[in-house]
């Protein structure tokens, strides 16, 4: 059985006057055939073509999945090594304060240490020169005696000649002692 289909009529139906033409005629046979060659082709490319394409597809997706993952816990552990890189700084830092502010007291101690060290020095030589003065000065006090008590005797020797025999050493010691 033949159905007609009428779609457009052609410019020879339209110049010969015929009014409607059946352009295509379905065939079910044919259209059967068709929709089974056409569901065999469509099985042959969902087999042998599109499973292939789509399973390479998921593949290629589960690999970017897993590489975005990879990517997520590498910055993750990044910034976590930048936390504890920042920390150990820090800690560095604060060492090495530490360790010059130990040294500059160190060095301050070590100044204060030294100048007590030199004033002490000072202080010993200048009672060592003191007492080396004072020793000569009574050196020299009792020189200046001895020559002046002589001096005297001498002078008083001229002045009173023969005198100051008899009673020269009473006088001398006399003069000694008031000097």
């Amino acid at each position: 059985m033949a159905f007609g289909l009428v779609l457009a009529p052609s410019l020879s139906m339209a110049a010969s006057g015929e009014e409607s033409v059946e352009l295509i005629k379905i065939n079910f046979g044919m259209f059967i055939l068709f929709l089974l060659t056409f569901m065999f082709a469509a099985f042959l490319l969902n087999k042998f073509a599109f499973g292939p394409i789509l399973a390479g597809l998921d593949a290629r997706d589960e690999r970017i999945t897993s590489s975005i993952e990879n990517a997520e816990k590498v910055e993750q552990e990044m910034a976590e090594i930048d936390t504890k890189r920042a920390t150990i700084i820090d800690g560095a830092d604060e060492q090495a304060k530490s360790i010059l502010d130990e040294a500059r007291k160190g060095g301050n101690e070590l100044k204060r240490v030294m100048e007590e060290e030199g004033k002490e020095e000072a202080r010993i030589m200048r009672e060592n020169a003191e007492r080396e003065i004072r020793s000569a000065e009574e050196k020299a006090r009792a020189d200046l005696k001895l020559e002046s008590a002589d001096m005297a005797v001498n002078l008083a020797r001229q002045v009173l000649g023969e005198e100051l025999k008899t009673n020269g050493n009473a006088f001398v010691n006399k003069l000694i002692k008031e000097l």
